[in-house]
């Protein structure tokens, strides 16, 4: 089939191509193909809007815009791609892509090969893609730098391992995993302590933890800090997950990244195996530290017993912590800390990270 060609306009500013695959509704639309069900592509949606650096190409696919989309199969769509691809401006860098069962193992391999010379940044929800497939699928991404999985992808060791190759990305500076299923906690486990992320400068990921598997987090943790620190260019961590952030893998973390990371997002700690002065100790170690965001849950690991639920229940932090942290670090800008029932800005009564930081800020300004 002859390439078919798009009817919207690529400017030389072109960064962003946005694609949402997904399954035909239509009852005028073409049967499914065996190895893609047929995508729709909205084309009445089909822009180019214009900012002061900024153009983005932006085509959506929606089954409920039937009035507006045309329907295609997986040739046609494929086709479509391939003839853009060749022609898309050097700015090109984003490519956005988002689907269900429509798309395919095959679909996405021959989408990410049609823009492999020019991406750098893949945003990506793929749930019906295999974790084999995705691993083969990035490969030809030599370039990438920023690594966004999200929804129902899975993700498991070996596709860390893979991300983790400095020989498949040696240019991978960003990687965000937020899956909405459980990350199991041996998948840190087997990160080579060598030659892992060596470019990496930010790490987000959301273990959406299985709450029976809560005590193995600690050395999965331990393991991730160990590998990461090899590079010493870690800027940025932020992990997401119920109770997954004990006093334990705090100070693993803060240990072995202390002398590079800038920004830091727990959410959420374990509150039963925390407490000020432990989180002071792991504070202590950040020397280019500079934004702090901490959550605490009330869920814990099975193994605490009753009297330490009780006795620790709420060591909670003060603001005359903002005495110790003027003294260890210098470089500190912002402190939120959130605690369960508290909204995102932490405003269930006083802000109490806020409270520490006007602390600080005094200290400084008199001793500092």
């Amino acid at each position: 089939m002859a390439p078919v060609p798009l009817s919207v306009p690529v400017g030389p500013a072109v960064e962003v191509v946005a694609l949402a695959i997904v399954e035909e509704s239509a009852p005028t639309a073409q049967p499914a193909h065996p190895s893609c069900p047929a995508a729709a592509v909205a084309t009445a949606k089909d822009t180019v809007s214009n900012s002061s650096n900024n153009t983005q190409l932006s085509q959506s696919a929606n089954s409920s815009s039937s009035n507006n989309a045309r329907f295609l199969d997986p040739d046609q769509l494929i086709s479509i791609l391939t003839a853009l691809a060749p022609t898309t401006p050097k700015s090109l860098n984003t490519l956005s892509l988002r689907g269900g069962k429509a798309l395919s193992n095959s679909c996405l391999s021959q989408i990410l090969s049609s823009f492999a010379r020019s991406i750098s940044t893949l945003k990506l929800t793929c749930p019906s893609v295999s974790t084999d497939s995705l691993i083969s699928s990035l490969s030809c991404l030599s370039s990438l730098s920023t690594l966004t999985l999200n929804g129902g992808t899975s993700i498991s060791s070996s596709l860390i391992n893979h991300l983790a190759s400095s020989s498949n990305f040696p240019q991978l500076k960003s990687c965000n995993l937020f899956p909405n299923q459980p990350i199991h906690p041996s998948v840190f486990l087997e990160l080579p302590q060598k030659d892992s992320f060596v470019s990496l400068e930010s790490l987000a990921f959301d273990a959406n933890p299985d709450l029976n598997l809560l005590d193995s987090w600690n050395d999965s943790l331990k393991a991730l800090s160990s590998s990461l620190a090899q590079s010493r260019k870690l800027q940025e961590l932020a992990i997401a997950g119920d109770g997954i952030i004990t006093s334990t893998s705090f100070l693993a973390l803060t240990a072995a990244l202390g002398p590079t990371l800038q920004k830091l997002c727990l959410n959420q700690f374990d509150s039963v195996s925390m407490d000020t002065s432990l989180f002071l100790q792991g504070m202590r170690l950040l020397k280019q530290i500079q934004v702090v965001e901490v959550g605490f849950s009330d869920t814990v690991c099975a193994a605490a017993p009753v009297t330490t639920r009780m006795a620790t229940a709420r060591k909670s932090v003060t603001p005359v912590m903002g005495v110790a942290l003027a003294k260890s670090c210098k470089t500190l800008r912002k402190l939120v800390i959130h605690r369960e029932g508290e909204d995102a800005s932490g405003n269930a009564g006083n802000n109490m990270g806020e409270m520490v930081m006007e602390v600080y800020r005094e200290v400084m300004r008199e001793f500092c």
